[in-house]
């Protein structure tokens, strides 16, 4: 799971349009409750906030204490922590928590865990490849700020000797927005079909039933043909490729996750691909 929010937000007094230099009383605020904000600030707006006990002003997207020039308190929580761009970076590669403090909008990408491959049998052709995990990216997403979420982050499915395991959901505080599916297991000759997830795996000869993808976050696995090699998994970019019977190999994997689409370079490893049929 990687979080990006801007950098900016600091507060620069430079001028006013109202001279009150000779007064010598004072300016009452407007004032209330955190959740008494206003529901579509703008920069600039100034309030005094009774659960905090301070000034605020609204700058950039978020809340700020009045006079902290230091801009607000950015958010923590991951592995890594690094920029790119105008950006903060947080990425999460094992579960953990993710303290928003002052930040609220984000573009978040969350990927689930792939689904495994199914097992081979002489006498009943390669097993199906693994499904790659849901991938999810959602830009200037709300966040609650001051507020710790759970970040989860799926393992991959178990191998074996059957059909693959299904990959585990990784998701932002049980947002049901923001959780991504695990890919589906590849099936192998005496399975019913190939598991259905995130991306879905592919199919063994004798079992012509791929499975399905998730809408947004991933693509069918690949099927297969009499004789053939196993279908590939599925994956963000495309369907998995079917296993061809002329030459009795594999299907490949489908297409992953494109970064430059995204984010415009390639801060993202873009190779979360399904598995290749066996």
């Amino acid at each position: 799971v990687r979080l990006y929010y801007d950098n900016s937000g600091r507060l620069e007094t430079t001028s006013y349009g109202v001279d009150m230099s000779s007064a010598t009383g004072a300016v009452t605020l407007p004032k209330g409750t955190t959740a008494q904000r206003p529901g579509s600030p703008v920069d600039g707006m100034i309030r005094y906030n009774t659960d905090d006990n301070l000034a605020e002003v609204y700058v950039d997207g978020s809340w700020v204490a009045f006079g902290d020039n230091e801009g607000p308190v950015p958010a923590s929580g991951g592995n890594f922590s690094y920029t790119f761009g105008s950006y903060t970076v947080l990425e999460f590669t094992s579960s953990g928590t993710l303290s928003t403090n002052d930040i609220t909008s984000y573009d978040i990408l969350v990927v689930a865990g792939g689904g495994a491959g199914g097992a081979a049998e002489n006498t009943g052709g390669g097993g199906g490849g693994g499904g790659a995990g849901g991938v999810i990216y959602s830009t200037g997403y709300t966040l609650t700020a001051n507020t710790n979420y759970t970040i989860t982050i799926g393992g991959p499915g178990a191998g074996g000797g059957g059909t693959g395991g299904s990959g585990d959901d990784s998701d932002v505080g049980s947002i049901g927005a923001l959780t991504a599916v695990g890919g589906g297991g590849g099936s192998t000759r005496y399975s019913s079909a190939a598991g259905s997830g995130g991306s879905g795996g592919g199919t063994n000869f004798y079992n012509n039933t791929p499975g399905s993808g998730t809408s947004g976050q991933g693509n069918d696995g690949g099927n297969s043909t009499s004789g053939s090699g196993g279908g590939g998994g599925g994956g963000k970019g495309s369907v998995g490729g079917v296993g061809p019977a002329a030459t009795k190999t594999g299907g490949t994997g489908g297409d992953g996750f494109d970064a430059d689409t995204y984010f415009g370079t390639s801060v993202v490893n873009s190779g979360k691909v399904g598995g290749g049929g066996g």
